[in-house]
């Protein structure tokens, strides 16, 4: 595999985009899009920890 190859397939994984089913907001990794419909999305929606 050439270096252009592996920079190219190196571009794409970073372009590669994550979008929420729910609201249609786009993020730039899996975790944060998960992480995103934990604390938007979740029914049993609680306060940021420390906030009590």
């Amino acid at each position: 595999m050439t270096a252009a190859e592996q920079e190219q397939i190196k571009s794409a994984a970073r372009e590669q985009k994550f979008e929420c089913d729910v609201c249609n907001k786009t993020f730039e990794s899996w975790y944060i899009l998960n992480y995103h419909k934990l604390l938007e999305h979740s029914e049993s929606k609680r306060p940021p920890i420390g906030v009590g």
